[in-house]
């Protein structure tokens, strides 16, 4: 039995189909598109369903999850070492990399790899530093740590710290960059885009 974080998303992800189409969505009728839904996991909830949104849906939010690769085998999840790649250009939708630089969890030096690796994607294409915030977007958020937003319970054992914000702005910060991202793509809004670029560059600043 095929009982893989892999195979778990994709179990999940025809269950949540199942439940639209309960709830009365309509596939034939356009109104249940999963391709352009856009896939948000957290944690290991990312690395799960990242093959499943890169092939299925519109785009990607890892939240306080990593966008490259373990280095060995992690035998007691069952999984073997991962293919996913640490260069952002061999992603082709949208993706952004969301986490806070209190996370204990989900270590700095994944989100400065993924970071860099942007940066360079710029350099070596030419292309508008805001063109690659909205497709291959890195950004972390001061005073947010791996899960005040998820369930304000800090996971010490597993390496987390305490928030520096109270869970209320947390949340708004995780939302509000959350929906500029998907206003980028789903209104195609400067004013989203511009306030992502922000973040961005305020990243870049936390990163130095």
């Amino acid at each position: 039995k095929d009982l893989s974080f892999e195979k778990s998303a994709r179990v999940m992800y025809e269950r949540a189909i199942e439940m639209a189409r309960d709830e009365g969505f309509d596939e034939e009728k356009k109104l249940l598109q999963t391709e352009s839904v856009f896939v948000m996991g957290h944690s290991w909830g990312g690395y799960m369903a990242r093959n499943l949104a890169l092939e299925k849906s519109a785009g990607l939010i890892l939240l306080n999850s990593w966008l490259g690769r373990f280095r060995e085998p992690i035998r007691a999840l069952m999984m073997e070492e991962t293919r996913f790649s640490t260069d952002v250009a061999e992603y082709s939708k949208p993706f952004l990399v969301l986490s806070g630089d209190r996370d204990g969890q989900m270590r700095m030096g994944y989100l400065a790899e993924a970071l860099y690796s942007a940066l360079d994607y710029t350099a070596k294409t030419g292309c508008d530093p805001t063109f690659t915030a909205k497709h291959k977007g890195v950004v972390c958020l001061r005073g947010v740590n791996h899960s005040i937003h998820v369930n304000d319970d800090p996971n010490y054992a597993r390496g987390d710290t305490r928030a520096g914000v109270e869970r209320e702005e947390a949340l708004e910060q995780v939302a509000t960059a959350m929906a500029d991202f998907l206003d980028c793509h789903r209104m195609s809004s400067p004013s989203a885009a511009d306030a992502l670029m922000g973040r961005v560059r305020d990243t870049e600043d936390l990163l130095a």
